[in-house]
């Protein structure tokens, strides 16, 4: 059989073995990148409702626990939160909240608890909104995926009391 015959990986090992080099590192390289992109992008598919509410510190202080769902391929890590409590459209709290920084696993639906300060001469109008069942919040968490900032809206939700 003539040398021409012979297939080009026969003739030229290492020309091969460098061809698979670039098509392994091409792989390794855009699988994590899309992976990234598809996770980025349905983003929008987190959700963050409000579910329960209560007062502690005499009522200076509203503690709103959020249910926190992440139906994405890839971890959510929340870190910062802005949330405001209202009633009767009135805003109750002051800016500013505390939340624990969270790691949401991918498919996992998770419950958080933030805290937000009382504004002055609304704890008495924050326990009756409370009692009656019209105290809602409404928010955004920032977090990430990977290394993109997500900022995931806190929609509205009603008091179950």
């Amino acid at each position: 059989m003539a040398a021409d015959a012979l297939p080009v990986w026969s003739r030229k090992p290492v020309t091969l073995a460098v061809l698979v080099a670039i098509g392994v590192g091409t792989v390794a390289v855009f699988v994590p990148t899309l992976s990234s992109y598809v996770a980025v992008q349905h983003t929008s598919s987190i959700g963050a409702t409000p579910v329960e509410y209560e007062t502690m510190d005499s009522g200076e202080t509203l503690v709103v626990t959020v249910e926190l769902e992440n139906p994405t391929r890839a971890t959510y890590t929340v870190s910062y939160v802005q949330l405001t409590g209202y009633a009767d459209g009135t805003e109750l709290t002051k800016l500013g909240a505390e939340l624990s920084e969270t790691t949401v696993s991918p498919g996992e639906t998770v419950q958080i608890e933030i805290r937000t300060p009382v504004r002055e001469g609304q704890r008495e109008r924050t326990r009756n909104a409370l009692a009656s069942g019209t105290l809602s919040a409404t928010g955004e968490l920032t977090g990430k995926i990977r290394d993109r900032q997500i900022r995931v809206p806190v929609t509205a939700g009603e008091n179950d009391a």
